[in-house]
C-alpha cells in the first residue's frame, strides 16, 4: 500500500523533539505500506530530519510568521503552493493527515484531486483550543465531516471533537503507537526509592503540584527522593519552592527539555512515574514509562483512561497528588514491571499498532472503493 503522510509537526534541527512520536507512526506503517513524507510548514525554513526507509519532502517558505493581514496573504499563497507541489507526486492509495486545522484544507483537495480516501488523525489538546474559536471550528468542522476517517488518539477527545457539533462519517479510535522496542523493560526493581515528574512544566501539567504534595510526605518517606525534569512556566516557581522549603537534599531539578534516550534512562532509574495532569489528549509518556516497565501515579481523566488500570498505575484526581503518593508508596511491591509493559505492548506496541492501522487503511480503502 503506498501512503502519503503529511505530519502535523517533526523533529527538526530547532527542535529534536516536535512531534517526535511521528517518528513511531512511520515505523509502524513501514511494516506493511510504502511511506511518502511531506512536511509542508509556512512558518519555518530550517531542516527536518529524515527517516531510513520513507521517502521525505519538505516544503516551507517563511522563517517567521507574519503580521496580521498580510498572515492571512501568505497562508493563502502557502496552501495553494502546497497543493500543486503534491500534485507532482506518484498518486498514493491513501492520504494521512495529522490535525485538521492548519493543513486539513488542501490535503482535503489534494485527495479528492486523486480519488483517494484522506484518513485525519487529530492530537489537539485541550479541543477547546479549537472549539472555543468559532471560525476556526467551522474550517475544522468541514474538513473533519468530508474525511473518509476520523483518528481521534483517545475515546476523550473523541467525546470532545463530537460534543462540539462535529460529526465525522467514520471514527475510530486506535491511540498512539509506542515505540516498545526502544522503550524497553527495564532490568533493574522498582526499588530504587526515587519519585519521577517529567514533562512539561506548565500548570496543567502538575510539575509544581508534584513537589508540594511530595514535600507534604517527605517525612514519612524519609528514604525516598523526588526528581523533576522538564522546563516552562513554573520553572521559577519551582525553582523557588525548593529553595524555601529547604529541599535541595531530596528534590533534584532538572530544568531543560530531555532527549528521548535521557528519558528512558530516569524511567530505568525511579520506583514510579507521576503523571497528574489535568488534560492530556492520550498521555505518550506515561505510555512510554509504563512500556519500560515502570508503574505510573496516573490522572483518573481525558486520555489516559484509554489504558491505565490497576495492573500498571494508580489513579487520582489531579488535586490528590499527596493521597496517591501515599497509596502508591505503600503499595509498590504489587507493581511487576513485565505485566506492566504487557498492558501497552499488546495494544500500543509497534507491531499491535501496525496491525490496527493496516486494518483500518484497508477497510476504509473498502468503503471507499464501493
Amino acid at each position: 500500500m503506498k501512503i502519503l503522510l503529511i505530519p502535523e509537526n517533526f523533529p527538526n534541527d530547532e527542535n529534536p523533539v516536535a512531534g517526535i512520536f511521528m517518528k513511531d507512526y512511520l515505523k509502524a506503517m513501514t511494516l506493511f505500506s510504502d511511506v511518502t513524507m511531506l512536511n509542508s510548514n509556512p512558518w519555518y525554513r530550517g531542516v527536518y530530519e529524515e527517516v531510513e526507509g520513507v521517502k521525505s519532502y519538505d516544503l516551507h517558505f517563511f522563517s517567521k510568521k507574519w503580521r496580521f493581514p498580510f498572515n492571512i496573504l501568505a497562508y493563502s499563497w502557502w496552501e495553494r503552493q502546497s497543493f500543486r507541489f503534491a500534485q507532482k507526486f506518484p498518486q498514493p492509495d491513501l492520504i494521512h493527515l495529522h490535525g485538521a486545522a492548519q493543513r486539513g484544507h488542501w490535503a482535503l483537495k489534494l485527495a479528492r484531486f486523486w480519488n483517494v480516501p484522506i484518513v485525519i488523525t487529530e492530537h489537539t489538546g485541550p479541543w477547546s483550543a479549537i472549539s472555543s474559536r468559532s471560525t476556526l471550528l467551522g474550517r475544522v468542522k468541514k474538513i473533519l465531516e468530508r474525511a473518509d476517517l476520523v483518528m481521534p488518539v483517545s475515546h476523550h477527545l473523541s467525546s470532545e471533537i463530537q460534543e462540539s457539533g462535529i460529526y465525522p462519517s467514520r471514527i475510530d479510535v486506535i491511540g498512539n503507537p509506542v515505540d516498545t522496542e526502544f522503550f524497553a523493560l527495564r532490568e533493574e526493581p522498582l526499588n530504587q526509592k526515587r519519585i519521577l515528574f517529567l514533562g512539561r512544566l506548565d500548570p496543567f501539567k502538575g510539575g509544581l503540584r508534584t513537589l508540594k504534595a511530595f514535600s507534604r510526605i517527605a517525612s514519612d518517606f524519609p528514604d525516598y527522593k523526588l526528581t523533576i525534569a522538564g522546563r516552562g512556566a513554573d520553572s521559577e516557581g519551582i525553582d523557588k519552592f525548593i529553595s524555601s522549603a529547604e529541599l535541595e537534599n531530596k528534590v533534584h531539578f532538572i530544568p531543560k527539555q530531555l532527549s528521548r534516550e535521557q528519558m528512558r534512562d530516569l524511567f530505568y532509574d525511579h520506583s514510579f512515574l507521576v503523571f497528574p495532569s489535568e488534560f492530556e489528549s492520550f498521555g505518550l509518556v506515561a505510555a512510554e514509562a509504563m512500556s519500560t516497565g515502570l508503574p505510573v501515579l496516573i490522572t483518573n481523566r481525558t486520555g489516559p483512561r484509554d489504558y491505565s488500570n490497576n495492573i500498571n498505575s494508580v489513579q487520582i484526581d489531579p488535586n490528590e497528588i499527596e493521597k496517591g503518593l501515599r497509596s502508591i508508596l505503600e503499595s509498590e511491591q504489587q507493581f511487576d514491571p513485565l505485566k506492566i509493559r504487557q498492558s501497552i505492548l499488546n495494544t500500543f506496541g509497534t507491531h499491535a499498532f501496525s496491525e490496527k492501522l493496516n486494518q483500518a487503511y484497508r477497510s476504509i480503502r473498502c468503503e471507499f472503493s464501493k
